[in-house]
């Protein structure tokens, strides 16, 4: 097993969680034996990885790797085969966990879709088990937080009163104004269960993505042939504009897109559909964050168009903003505003972000536009604690 090493992102992080990343890598042929040389080290501890494994929902897959790093343990075999049992068995009850929690959200996807189907009503899940089986090859693997489920426009307001009449709660009332008109989705929770659902009618942000949102139901690469569902290519983009709107901050939709790509291998081929949708700056800022921390792979090593001087500045920046809980979230959200095709595009989505459009809070009553706004962004600060607690669907005290 030999591995390159990986970038200077991983290098400057603790031991524990250079062992997370690095076991989540889609080839573990190729860094076997960085895997074991951390499990070698005298100041590795057990209990903090499963810390980060925790923090980082990446547990479900630690433990399917650990069996697989044979038995080639170098002059240490006792000391790693000893941390490998120990480890093996603490990740057992968070595999478990991560199994009965994708059953119960199959369960629930298979009602939702029996739900709409009988209404006639076009729908398909975005990520969750859908994501577990294509690209991971099974259930338990992904820790699954939600479900995902887009619908077309013309459908939403329907499948929303759907929801609401089979034990969904909805947020505050300009909490929904307020997505419905700049958004893409919005998250609703299961009353007895606490599940979280969110329900889109665009694919992705469309003012940000524009190209993307246009050709996404017409474009015939991003779709199997009967229609049903995305195909590989399609789920590909898909992941990459995902990990963008979460700014490039979350590990678990790194390793999303580093097992997408390892699914599609055909670098020509993923070139071709990053250029086409306007996505290959996003897939370049992808490309630095996998070999920084999973090291170099033509899995992640995609021939693309050279990026603009901010672009590059940008991609720089973001890129060495470590993925730690907590580091760098504005930088990273900054950095990533310019990652998208046009500037113009930057500038609206910044504002519409600060300025909500005037339907989003034109039925707050008949006084002035001004006080309006301040209404609307009281209320909108004070409801934001609807999305702290999404498994118990309570406020924080």
């Amino acid at each position: 097993m030999n591995g390159e090493a990986p970038g200077k992102q991983i290098q400057s992080l603790s031991p524990e969680l250079q062992f997370v990343i690095t076991s989540c890598h889609p080839d573990l042929s190729t860094v076997g034996d960085r895997i074991v040389a951390l499990l070698s080290r005298a100041d590795f501890s057990g209990e903090r990885c499963l810390f980060w494994a925790r923090q980082f929902s990446l547990a479900p897959l630690m433990y399917e790797a650990l069996p697989s790093l044979g038995t080639d343990f170098g002059p240490n075999e006792e000391l790693v085969r000893q941390r490998v049992a120990s480890l093996h068995a603490a990740l057992k009850k968070l595999h478990l966990a991560a199994l009965l929690n994708s059953n119960s959200l199959r369960e629930e996807l298979e009602f939702l879709e029996t739900l709409l189907s009988q209404k006639g009503i076009w729908y398909l899940p975005l990520k969750g088990p859908r994501l577990e089986d294509r690209i991971y090859g099974g259930s338990g693997r992904r820790v699954m937080a939600d479900l995902d489920l887009l619908v077309k426009l013309a459908d939403r307001d329907l499948v929303l009163d759907l929801l609401v009449h089979n034990g969904y709660s909805l947020p505050a009332t300009e909490i929904v104004a307020h997505e419905k008109a700049k958004s893409h989705h919005l998250k609703l929770i299961k009353q007895h269960s606490g599940l979280l659902l969110e329900l889109h009618w665009y694919p992705v942000q469309p003012d940000r993505f524009v190209l993307f949102s246009e050709r996404f139901w017409s474009d015939e690469r991003l779709w199997l042939e009967d229609g049903s569902d995305l195909s590989l290519e399609g789920l590909w983009l898909y992941l990459i504009i995902h990990h963008h709107e979460h700014s490039y901050g979350e590990f678990k939709t790194l390793i999303d897109c580093a097992w997408s790509s390892w699914v599609l291998p055909d670098q020509t081929e993923r070139a071709e559909l990053a250029r086409s949708f306007d996505l290959q700056i996003c897939w370049l800022a992808i490309c630095g964050q996998l070999e920084q921390y999973l090291g170099p792979s033509s899995c992640w090593s995609t021939p693309l168009n050279r990026p603009t001087f901010i672009q590059k500045q940008a991609l720089v920046r973001l890129v060495n903003i470590p993925l730690e809980p907590g580091a760098g979230i504005y930088r990273r959200k900054l950095a990533a505003r310019f990652l998208v095709p046009h500037l113009g595009q930057v500038c609206s989505s910044a504002l519409r972000v600060i300025f909500p459009p005037y339907q989003a809070i034109a039925f707050l009553g008949s006084c002035c536009r001004w006080k309006y706004f301040l209404i609307f962004i009281k209320r909108l600060l004070k409801n934001s604690r609807f999305e702290s607690l999404p498994q118990t669907g309570k406020k924080r005290n």
